[in-house]
């Protein structure tokens, strides 16, 4: 993945100059000036000479090394990855915190008390983890939960364990 090794040059040149906090706020910057439609069909065009579109980033008040790696992705045609970058960025970060997400669905929002319990079980699966719950109701689940880790899933809700008995009745 292109994104994945531009967002690694990046994080591994803001550990080295104790920059990557900065370099993420400036991801997010720069993504949040490309909301505007203009900003981002004046990027995204053809008919606008990379100099001028060097020249437009050089203004934004940011970092020489962020400048410069803007500048690279203009002249290599990547910056339509910014987005993609932005999120391989936060990846590697939370990846070095040893940081790990979850998304818990359920059919009604977790009380506080529930979900910190689940917390704990988590931790002792993933000791030395920080431990991330973002709890999301599906109202199509009618009890039980499903937790999602990247692209594992555990399916503890009542229609999982139904289809799973109907499984193991079929072959039989």
């Amino acid at each position: 993945m292109i994104s994945l090794e531009y967002a690694k040059a990046l994080y591994d040149l803001g550990l080295e100059t104790k920059q990557t906090k900065v370099f993420e706020q400036e991801l997010a910057t720069m993504l949040e000036l490309l909301k505007n439609e203009e900003t981002k069909a004046f990027f995204a065009s053809y008919n606008i000479a990379n100099n001028v579109k060097k020249g437009l980033v050089q203004k934004f008040s940011f970092s020489t090394l962020f400048t410069n790696f803007l500048c690279l992705l203009i002249d290599k045609d990547r910056f339509f990855l910014l987005e993609e970058i932005e999120v391989e960025f936060k990846r590697l970060d939370e990846e070095k915190h040893h940081i790990i997400h979850f998304t818990i669905y359920s059919p009604q929002l977790l009380e506080k008390e529930r979900l910190s319990k689940l917390e704990k079980i988590l931790a002792t699966k993933y000791p030395h983890k920080q431990i991330k719950l973002l709890n999301l109701q599906d109202q199509d689940l009618i009890g039980g939960l499903k937790i999602y880790k990247d692209d594992e899933i555990l399916d503890l809700s009542i229609i999982g364990q139904l289809d799973d008995l109907k499984t193991i009745l079929e072959r039989r």
